[in-house]
């Protein structure tokens, strides 16, 4: 009798302990699971970063540990923010992670934004995060211009003369150079005239009798210019002189010596230097936009343009001087994170995202954004 008490207990002992340690196992892995589908199960890119650079768009973003996947990157003249905005019009190019940063071209200017998702196998992780792997605003777009030709030079009244081009593009701008001597390359010499398209011509004024040369070089909307000079076609290799009138009497003085050649012809204007940024101005505030409108001014005038440290002055500078709502707040908290992320100050960036989330409008991109900066953090 007493024997089988005995098996009995020890029976229930061990079938308790087995059904113990089979129940936390099964949280553990419920706990394992979510996180699993969390980071690995639906794989993103983080830290998406776009930017200009000289005719043509970077793009880089912080890929998975895993080689096997790659990158399918998206361009839209509208946001990608749902599922089906990732349309197969809008893909433009598959990568995996050497390939990175990605230049892209766009046809034509404009604004455009970027979305990059995962994929392997013929599986699309289609997973979008704003600040993440989708742009919420758009990058500026102007292609890299190309040389212009000079289509005639013309003698006008006086000592005027007309230099005709074909201007590629009506918002570019246009600069000549003027020399007594061929202009090979640009060194030393300043821009006599600067016109905006879609005028076609300088008009400048030149001395009789001596010889000149002429260049011109092409600048795109977002400053970008081409200094490359091709004879014949934006860089003339003949000389051009206006003749000198012939004198009707006959003077017995000696004849008066003729000025020495120069470079340019015309008095350079003196371009009044652009003052200094002082780390206390509020350049922005002088008309004292609403809440709103100074957000947005600094989010696309510094932000955008990874002027991080300005960024986050401007931002100190609404929350102080502006009446701020809680979604603005939100907004302001948010991007004073992610300015503090990108200049690695990761516990201000951690802070500000905790703030974000004492609101609803950026709680799930601030989780997101906290993930990451703790992971910076250890």
């Amino acid at each position: 009798m007493i024997k089988k008490i005995l098996a009995s207990l020890i029976l229930i002992m061990l079938f308790g302990d087995i059904s113990l340690f089979s129940q936390e196992n099964i949280q553990g892995n419920i706990n394992i699971k979510t996180k699993s589908q969390i980071i690995n199960q639906v794989p993103f890119v983080s830290l998406l970063t776009v930017k200009y650079d000289k005719g043509a768009v970077s793009i880089d973003f912080e890929p998975l540990k895993d080689p096997s996947y790659s990158y399918k990157i998206y361009r839209s003249t509208t946001a990608i923010l749902k599922e089906f905005d990732l349309s197969t019009s809008n893909l433009i190019k598959v990568i995996k992670g050497n390939d990175l940063p990605f230049k892209d071209i766009p046809n034509a200017e404009g604004n455009y934004y970027y979305a990059v998702i995962v994929t392997r196998n013929g599986q699309d992780y289609k997973k979008l995060i704003p600040f993440q792997n989708t742009l919420v605003y758009p990058v500026d777009f102007s292609p890299y211009p190309k040389p212009i030709k000079i289509t005639k030079i013309d003698k006008q009244k006086g000592n005027r003369v007309a230099i005709y081009i074909n201007p590629v593009n009506k918002s570019w701008k246009y600069i000549l150079y003027v020399s007594n001597k061929q202009i090979k390359n640009l060194k030393g010499l300043k821009p006599l005239q600067i016109i905006i398209g879609p005028k076609n011509h300088f008009d400048i004024t030149l001395e009789k009798g001596i010889n000149y040369f002429f260049a011109v070089t092409v600048k795109n909307r977002l400053g970008v210019e081409n200094n490359s000079l091709i004879p014949n076609q934006n860089s003339t290799v003949k000389p051009f002189k206006l003749e000198e009138e012939e004198k009707k009497t006959v003077s017995l003085k000696k004849p008066v010596e003729k000025a020495p050649k120069i470079e340019a012809s015309q008095p350079k204007p003196v371009k009044k230097p652009t003052p200094k940024f002082k780390a206390k101005s509020k350049i922005i505030h002088k008309q004292k936009p609403n809440t709103e409108s100074a957000i947005s001014i600094t989010i696309s005038k510094y932000f955008i343009k990874g002027k991080y440290k300005r960024s986050i002055q401007e931002l100190n500078w609404i929350l102080k001087a502006y009446p701020t709502t809680g979604r603005q707040k939100s907004k302001i908290y948010f991007y004073l994170g992610q300015s503090y992320f990108y200049i690695k100050n990761y516990k201000k960036a951690l802070k500000y995202f905790i703030l974000c989330k004492d609101f609803p409008y950026y709680k799930r991109e601030a989780d997101t954004w906290i993930d990451r900066v703790l992971l910076k953090i250890k």
